[in-house]
């Protein structure tokens, strides 16, 4: 069996690197082969920095970092492009979900 899991973080530097490690060593227990995306909502401590060395140490976690939530555009500023993510993979979702309007 395989599994995608998407993992939301921010501010998460000090129990990230262990909750990922026991989280696939539970699943690898099992006999589940699973894929890990972590985002990164714009954490302002060295939750991205545990994010590389989590895709370096495992090859099945991947990451996406969107800027820190001050850099975003105010409600009242003129509209322009988002600023871009960054990621550590080319990994894609195979699905979207997308914000009811």
């Amino acid at each position: 069996m395989s599994l995608a899991v998407v993992i939301p973080v921010f501010n998460e530097e000090k129990g990230l690197l262990a909750h990922v490690r026991e989280i696939d060593r539970i699943f690898r227990a099992d006999g589940i082969d699973a894929k890990y995306m972590l985002v990164d909502d714009g954490s302002r401590d060295a939750t991205w920095q545990v994010v590389k060395a989590l895709h370096e140490e495992l090859p099945a976690v991947s990451g996406i970092r969107f800027p820190a939530i001050s850099a975003r555009r105010p409600p009242s500023a003129p509209a322009s492009p988002p600023p871009r993510a960054t990621s550590t993979s080319s990994w894609t979702p195979t699905c979207s979900i997308r914000r009811a309007a």
